[in-house]
């Protein structure tokens, strides 16, 4: 054929089908032609190479080599051509440095056998080769490879693994490709129980990143709901809350540093029933991506961590409906195509304790009747006092997904979550307070509409439209002895995020892939006090905030042991009008196939406070407020270092972590979210709102048995978390309120035949305190009420620390088909043993001292739930 010649010369040995290549290779050439010395090392050793005669036309080589290894030998030959080798199967491929023409290209979706829904983030690359890829959250991928027959492996969680032969032909340079993925363990109607290990978990070659399917959590131990998060919170690097928490506390960071997205609507409100549930029903869920550190430069506006959260489409191929009940909610949904091009998905869930009071709310009712639970209760405890809350929460997420061509996605989803608490304290007669009544109504309302467009097959780019607003009203009655009366105070707040997006992907050759977008964020942020004694509403003037990003990447493949993302994010804050940098890296380094260093290094802007405190009163009340040039954005600079061992049976890691954090914010002094504003405008007062220093490190070893009848997962990490204000502490360092220093976790699980059983173990270090507290009385600086802060005059804020933590958790699970319907029925213990933890410490009121009360975590606790496919 003109212009374009393969040469491939194939030498059999004696031995029927079986090929013997030479140890070492011998040559001393002198001016001559680079293609006869190729075609005579060919001829003489029996190698396999390919190239293309233009790329040797009219090239003289003067090279010598003596029991030299074949790639020693093409690197001799080839080094002063500017001519690159690679290594596909047992052929050698020539190329030059910009060789893309005779590169074949294969794109198209990862999608799940039994259901039609896409699969995102499954892993699909060339066996034998460095050249791979990772769907994105519809599923898609695009790849390059040189001419010849290769092997694609397609795999993900808890999915067998594909293999695809791909013909790489002159004729034929780009192919689009639909691949579908069976579960390893399919349950449901109408569908026998296959063989297989439930998986949970995936740490991909990317430093700091675990892949979560959620897909099988309800077979772990439970507190009632089957949480996502709480499931999360037996992960390597990811730290167990207090018994009332649900919320991620990830290499140091706190809840509000989390940027939780759930199909790219930002999620505000996190949680439910004073924080002991997630606000994220698992039965919507399809994946989650936790990104720990070295989180892309798509992503900004959160200095800890990216928990990026892909719903449920709905199958392509039935209709489905599934309806579930536990001890605390019941639930529904419900799934069908639409138009043979696309699906719907619905999910709701809710709350029945305003009808009927299970034995599992009574457990709650009895931590919280302690103030236990809540993170934000009364901080003040009188003696004989009664305590009274009612909680009841719901939620409903919707999709709508349509794929008019192969080459466009839209998809539509919604969130809506809420919660209504109230309580009512009664203290005894002769007290200086006879009764307190509270109550909070709160939702986070998003919905996001998400467009997705292939250009070419090697290029992509998806646009995202999301609104995410948040509303909350609580309310506050104090009732006092005569003639102090009645103190009445109404709050209301919201926070709305507008967020418009681009993301685009171009895989430039084989070895760049560009990844490029912009973002604009619209924040608009309202507070609202109304005191009922005062004639004055106290109100923040609306605050307005726009964040203006673009980023750029570039995901370099060297073809190499080394592979490298190397980015920038700029962002424009209009409320400071000022820019902010931040550059990420990250890399790997395979030793091995088996082998794989990693590392990531990166600075991460927040331009949200969360204001929060030990005294609020009126329940679960966060209040996001934005800042300016006083209330200066929170900055971190993270880095992190990797090793990975992986086999097909273990993975095994070691990580070490480092994080600085600056104009970190203690809002302990103060009440009102207000006030931040008020100090800082008053320089004599500004000692209330110390603005400090934050300092996170810690070792991370995690091991990981993948098959087997027995699986599971050991991790132990080791995390000192430390504050810096000059205003508190005297000026000294002290360990944060969130510190736990050693933290063990092993989950255990078995599925034989239609059972599946898990025991967890958890032994962790304390949490710290502070051995006293004070009092600030009403007219102190900006506080209306009388509160309690600790007491750090000593210089010994948090110096002391609660006994450790130690709790076993057991759960068991049967699947049975009955009547013609797939059942699952499942029963949980948490804290099996009964064991007497203690949470965290309350000040207490006594008559000469303010001094830490301890508050117990839940002892034993059995659970139900009934899961029915119809």
């Amino acid at each position: 054929m003109t212009g374009l010649f393969l040469s491939l010369f194939i030498v059999f040995s004696n031995t029927v089908f079986t090929q013997t290549y030479s140890d070492s290779l011998s040559f001393n050439y002198k001016n001559s032609s680079l293609k006869s010395a190729l075609d005579s090392l060919i001829h003489q050793h029996h190698i396999i190479v390919v190239y293309q005669d233009r790329h040797l036309k009219d090239k003289q080589t003067s090279a010598h080599c003596s029991g030299c290894a074949i790639e020693e030998a093409l690197d001799t030959l080839l080094a002063e051509h500017n001519l690159n080798w690679e290594k596909v199967g047992n052929q050698y491929i020539i190329s030059t440095p910009d060789f893309e023409e005779e590169i074949y290209t294969i794109h198209g979706y990862v999608w799940d056998f039994s259901s039609g829904e896409s699969i995102p983030y499954a892993n699909v690359f060339f066996i034998n080769t460095s050249t791979g890829d990772v769907t994105n959250q519809n599923g898609y991928f695009s790849l390059k490879v040189p001419r010849g027959e290769h092997t694609l492996q397609i795999s993900y969680i808890g999915y067998e693994i594909a293999r695809k032969i791909i013909t790489a032909t002159l004729e034929n340079t780009i192919s689009f490709y639909l691949i579908e993925l069976h579960p390893t363990v399919l349950r449901g109607k109408g569908v026998a129980v296959t063989g297989g290990n439930l998986e949970f978990m995936d740490q991909p070659i990317k430093s700091g990143r675990i892949s979560f399917s959620p897909r099988h959590i309800a077979s772990l131990p439970k507190l009632g709901e089957t949480d996502a998060f709480r499931s999360m919170q037996l992960l390597p690097g990811i730290q167990i809350g207090n018994t009332g928490s649900a919320g991620l506390y990830i290499r140091g960071g706190t809840p509000d540093q989390n940027l939780i997205l759930l199909d790219g609507i930002p999620i505000y409100q996190t949680d439910h029933y004073y924080g002991f549930f997630s606000a994220i029903n698992s039965d919507a869920v399809k994946d989650i991506q936790i990104f720990k550190g070295g989180f892309p430069a798509k992503y900004g506006g959160r200095t800890s961590s990216v928990i990026e959260i892909t719903g449920k489409q709905g199958s392509t191929k039935y209709k489905r409906l599934n309806v579930s009940a536990n001890l605390l909610t019941t639930g529904f949904t419900y799934e069908q195509p639409l138009f043979g091009k696309g699906s719907l998905f619905l999910a709701y869930r809710g709350s029945y304790s305003h009808y009927y009071k299970t034995s599992l709310y009574h457990h709650i009712y009895d931590f919280l009747t302690n103030e236990g639970g809540s993170e934000n209760s009364i901080a003040i405890s009188i003696p004989d006092s009664t305590y009274t809350p009612n909680l009841s929460f719901s939620d409903f997420n919707g999709k709508i997904t349509l794929m008019p061509t192969n080459k466009d996605v839209l998809s539509f989803s919604c969130f809506s979550g809420k919660d209504e608490i109230s309580r009512m304290f009664v203290f005894p007669i002769n007290s200086s307070i006879e009764k307190i009544e509270d109550g909070i109504k709160w939702n986070n309302i998003g919905a996001s509409v998400n467009w997705s467009h292939v250009w070419g097959g090697m290029t992509y780019s998806s646009f995202l439209l999301s609104s995410s607003i948040y509303n909350s009203h609580s309310f506050g009655k104090w009732a006092y002895p005569s003639p102090l009366s009645t103190i009445e105070l109404i709050d209301d707040n919201q926070i709305e995020d507008i967020t418009i997006q681009l993301n685009n992907r171009s895989k430039l050759n084989s070895r760049h892939t560009l990844e490029f977008g912009f973002l604009y964020k619209r924040y608009l942020t309202k507070f609202i006090s109304k005191p009922k004694f005062s004639a004055i509403e106290r109100s923040l003037v609306p605050g307005r905030g726009v964040v203006s990003s673009i980023y750029f990447q570039d995901k370099l493949n060297t073809g190499k042991p080394l592979n490298a993302t190397v980015g920038f994010r700029v962002s424009n804050y209009d409320l400071t009008n000022d820019y902010y940098i931040d550059p990420r890296a990250s890399f790997t380094y395979a030793f091995t196939d088996w082998f794989t260093l990693k590392g990531s290094a990166g600075q991460y802007t927040q331009f949200l406070h969360r204001f929060s405190n030990n005294f609020m009163i009126g329940g679960k009340k966060f209040v996001w407020i934005q800042s300016n040039e006083q209330l200066k954005p929170l900055t971190s600079q993270q880095f992190n270092i990797e090793f990975q061992h992986e086999n097909d049976y273990w993975t095994t890691g070691v990580s070490v972590y480092q994080r600085t954090y600056n104009n970190l914010l203690d809002f302990s002094r103060l009440v009102s979210p207000m006030h931040p504003y008020l100090v800082l405008s008053d320089s004599s007062d500004q000692d209330n709102l110390p603005i400090g220093l934050g300092n996170s490190k810690g070792l991370e070893l995690f091991l990981h048995k993948k098959s087997g009848p027995l699986h599971g997962w050991l991790s132990y990490t080791f995390g000192r978390i430390e504050h810096l204000f000059s205003e508190l502490n005297n000026g000294k360092p002290f360990l944060a309120d969130h510190d736990r220093t050693h933290e063990f976790k092993a989950v255990a699980i078995t599925s034989p035949g239609t059972w599946d059983i898990t025991l967890s173990w958890i032994y962790s270090s304390g949490m710290t305190y502070t051995p006293r507290g004070r009092e600030i009385s009403p007219g102190t600086g900006y506080v209306l009420i009388h509160s309690i802060i600790p007491d750090d005059s000593s210089a010994n804020r948090n110096t002391e620390r609660l006994d450790p933590i130690q709790r076993i958790d057991f759960s068991i699970t049967k699947h049975l088909e009955l009547f013609s319907l797939h059942w699952e029925l499942g029963f949980s213990i948490f804290n099996l043993f009964n064991k007497k933890n203690i949470s965290h410490t309350k000040f207490v009121d006594s008559e000469e001292n303010i001094l830490p009360a301890e508050v117990h975590m839940l002892g034993i606790t059995s659970t139900f739930h009934i899961h029915l496919s119809l």
